[in-house]
């Protein structure tokens, strides 16, 4: 989100500063009272805890709290490593340059404003912070608070930038996946999709994805199947298969185990349908594959002579890859069904059939949305949202080249070059190309098969060999760089300093192939050494330590790999027997069941049709067959619990208390009519009474919202009263109704403690003092090293004219908490107070 101007027309934005009795300058209407009764100092210390000054952290703060923040951290000091970026309003950075604040923390902190924050966050080495898991996202009280109201969408804008920028960096780390499944699929990987190139030259495709509108594009394709080309995303198989639809090709790509639990049905398809996968699909889905296949991207991951060349394939999505390979394949016309990349207005993901479908809407959103064809907004996800931009790019691309891209869904997002045409209104001509003849045609022989296994032998042979010597250097290496620093003389270290050298470089130069893959498998132990900035000097046994890490990642790394590698050469002489006479069907099975590939079964008795099987063979078979069948009917998957906490209640009530804290009343509305599609209605009852009395609230109707709160308050204990008492307490606030917000507050204090300070407070509005003093003693009794509840009991003593109990419980916070200023200027106004002559 881009902010260039603030609603100065409105009267909002007063830019003289204000000055409280505690000294604070601030702009009434960023802070207005946020700090007049404890001060800033206090309240920062209160609300950021100490977190706020983690080391080797980057710190994304949206507001500067007029300054006070600045000058906040500054009084305390950076911590070793961490770095400050300030997202701050224009007008408001403006101001506060004039002040000389935005120079505060020096070249350790940053000020800006909202359209450059992405690039001066990359400048603070935004990744490496992800790389390490050290990337904070505060709100500044004034963003929380949102007294100007640009701050709410800055803030939900930031959280889900960040987000996106957070998904594509961990992305950037799984390379130790991909790595292992490339291994274990280096002997399926038989044919590049290169081979296809210009095969289908004018033709007409139908390209099918997961979305929600994939439902209202099945039937017009089931009826116009002879007069189209169908690519098919491999998670829609299950919904294909349940209308009798038979793709032409099927794309899979994800490495993951959760990939083969929404694609496994795939298997399912005959020889009639092509495979075209990246080089690192989920082995599962790859090893029991019975009809052809075409690879993507290099064979081994190292530079060989093997590397066919690629297609290109770019991603994030299998969708976005899908696509590429159309062009290649050479579709003049790619008409999209189910690539919505964003989700329907009841909040559902994907289409029928599949596991998102069945758990519900989901409500785990982060607040991005996009534009529709049809025109209204929907919400989309990190990942969808960065499809839908390699999209955009790659339909100006394809219309360069002459190939119009159709999405027929009014639901799905807008796309620039994607036009949106009714099915109604697409003529389709012409019949598409035998396929059959097209695969005849590329000259494959199962003799190729064997040819590709022993080369591929060679190689791996050749990186074993290589990887233990980078094992053997690794290992020497921790003993030189220990020697560099126990030697007992220098000269002892200087040579163990020159062998040290010496392996760097061999690691560098001859081993340098090996070594950067070893890196690439172990990335997360290498990434130990990893500090974004270094504030002071390494002090020796930190730098022996850091050698220490380095080399021993490059050790644990190494045989990571090794083992990685000799498994790889076990599976290519095991795919070889497969075609021996006759084959050891022992050791087959054996690897097959390692593998856990029990439909590699299936696949061999299909080239193997004329093998004549003995009793006790066959049974072997129809037992593997059995456990295949098993895996496959197996529908309570890691992926379907995963998809569960998407939609489950406790997102939907965390989402929309975000909604109503942001004012967001339309998609208050919508997450309603979500939670009535919720597979759980009986348990979601409390849940639609809560939405729906935020949505009230968020109108101004606060009457029928604390109507709807009533049969949440009614039902007793449950994880809802919570929220539902802290709505009756603030609203009755707004409506200055003490006695009920003294009775909700009461009722929280009986939940938690945390609500105690808050109900204290509130029994003083009250005028009953006392109690109020016994609700503080309460609570600090509880918690004794709460600096918040003594500095507002100490007040409470003064305001009541308690002198006594004041002084000494302002002394007992300077024995505890020495200097502080809030406490010093208690007894600063005791002393005034004292000195005032009685009338």
């Amino acid at each position: 989100m881009t902010v260039t101007s603030l609603p100065t027309d409105s009267g909002e934005l007063d830019d003289s500063f204000a000055v409280n009795s505690f000294g604070d300058r601030y702009l009434y209407p960023v802070n207005r009272e946020s700090f007049n009764r404890l001060g800033s100092s206090a309240v920062f210390q209160a609300y950021f805890g100490e977190r706020l000054f983690a080391e080797n952290t980057l710190h994304i703060v949206v507001g500067t709290d007029s300054g006070l923040l600045l000058r906040y951290i500054a009084g305390r000091g950076v911590p070793l490593g961490s770095r400050y970026l300030f997202i701050e309003l224009p007008e408001l950075l403006s101001r506060l340059h004039q002040e000389g604040l935005t120079e505060l923390l020096g070249d350790k902190a940053c000020c800006t404003p909202p359209d450059c924050w992405v690039k001066e966050a990359a400048a603070f080495k935004l990744n490496e912070y992800f790389y390490i898991n050290s990337v904070e996202f505060w709100q500044s009280l004034g963003a929380r608070d949102a007294n100007l109201a640009y701050y709410t969408e800055l803030v939900w804008a930031v959280d889900a930038e960040l987000a996106r920028l957070h998904w594509l960096g961990v992305v950037a780390l799984g390379n130790e996946g991909f790595i292992q499944c490339q291994l274990a699929n280096l002997a399926d990987n038989l044919h590049p999709a290169t081979l296809l190139k210009n095969r289908l030259r004018g033709c007409t495709a139908l390209l099918l994805a997961g979305g929600p509108s994939l439902d209202s594009i099945l039937p017009w394709a089931l009826e116009h199947r002879e007069q189209l080309v169908v690519m098919a995303v491999s998670r829609i198989s299950r919904r294909l298969q349940q209308t009798g639809l038979v793709p032409d090709f099927v794309f899979s790509v994800d490495p993951t185990e959760l990939s083969f639990d929404v694609s496994k049905e795939m298997l399912e398809f005959g020889d009639e349908v092509t495979l075209i996968h990246a080089y690192h699909i989920n082995p599962l889905l790859l090893g029991q594959w019975r009809g052809p296949s075409f690879f993507l991207g290099d064979l081994l991951p190292w530079k060989s002579r093997l590397n066919p060349v690629s297609l290109p394939h770019p991603g994030p999505t299998v969708t976005n890859v899908a696509l590429a390979v159309g062009r290649e394949l050479g579709f003049s016309r790619i008409i999209l069904g189910g690539v919505d990349l964003c989700f329907s207005r009841e909040g559902f993901t994907h289409a029928e059939g599949s596991n998102e479908r069945k758990v519900g809407p989901r409500f785990d959103l982060t607040g991005l949305q996009v534009e529709t064809n049809g025109g209204w907004m929907a919400d989309t996800s990190p990942d969808f949202a960065q499809a839908r931009t390699n999209l955009e790019h790659q339909a100006r691309l394809l219309a360069r080249q002459g190939c119009q891209l159709i999405n027929p869904g009014a639901a799905s997002a807008r796309v620039d070059r994607v036009l949106h045409c009714p099915l109604a209104e697409i003529e389709l001509t012409g019949d598409p190309p035998n396929l059959r003849s097209v695969l005849n045609s590329l000259g494959i022989r199962p003799a190729d098969r064997s040819d590709h296994i022993n080369g591929l032998l060679q190689e791996i042979r050749r990186g074993i060999h290589n990887v233990k010597t980078i094992r053997d250097l690794a290992s020497e290496a921790l003993d030189h760089n220990r020697g560099i620093y126990q030697s007992g003389t220098s000269s002892e270290a200087k040579r163990s300093k020159i062998q040290l050298d010496r392996i760097e470089r061999r690691l560098n130069t001859r081993y340098r192939l090996f070594a950067r893959l070893t890196k690439k498998l172990g990335i997360r132990d290498f990434l130990k050494v990893t500090r974004p900035y270094e504030d002071i000097e390494m002090s020796a046994t930190d730098a022996q330590q850091l050698g220490a890490t380095y080399y021993q990642a490059y050790l644990d790394g190494g045989q990571r790999l090794l083992k990685l590698l000799e498994d790889t050469e076990q599976r290519l002489q095991s795919r070889l027997a497969e075609d021996s006479e006759p084959p050891n069907f022992a050791e087959l099975w054996s690897q097959w069941r390692t593998d856990r590939q029990f439909g590699r079964g299936r696949v061999w008795l299909k080239r193997h049709p004329e093998y004549q099987l003995t009793p006790e063979i066959r049974r072997e078979f129809e037992d593997l067959e059995q456990r295949y069948r098993d895996v496959l009917a197996d529908t309570n998957s890691k992926h379907l619990q995963r998809t569960k906490h998407h939609s489950s209640l406790t997102a939907a009530q965390t989402r929309a208390r975000i909604l109503l804290r942001n004012r967001r009343t339309a998609e208050l509305k919508t997450l309603l009519e979500s939670l009535e599609n919720h597979p759980d209605a009986d348990q979601g009852v409390l849940h639609r009474h809560l939405v729906a009395a935020y949505e009230a609230e968020s109108e101004g109707e606060y009457d029928r919202a604390l109507q709807e709160l009533q049969p949440v308050i009614e039902a007793g204990p449950s994880p809802l009263l919570e929220d539902a008492l802290t709505r009756v307490f603030l609203i009755s606030i707004e409506v200055q109704q003490l006695d009920n917000a003294g009775f909700a507050l009461q009722c929280l204090a009986q939940l938690s403690p945390v609500y105690q300070p808050q109900y204290a407070e509130i029994l003083k509005l009250l005028n009953r003092p006392m109690d109020a003093i016994d609700t503080y003693n309460a609570y600090i009794l509880r918690f004794p090293d709460n600096l918040y509840a003594h500095l507002r009991l100490a007040r409470l003593y003064l305001d009541m004219g308690v002198d006594d109990a004041c002084r000494l419980l302002v002394e007992h916070i300077l024995q505890k908490w020495p200097g502080n200023g809030t406490a010093r200027d208690l007894q600063q106004a005791m002393a005034a107070a004292s000195s005032q002559p009685e009338n």
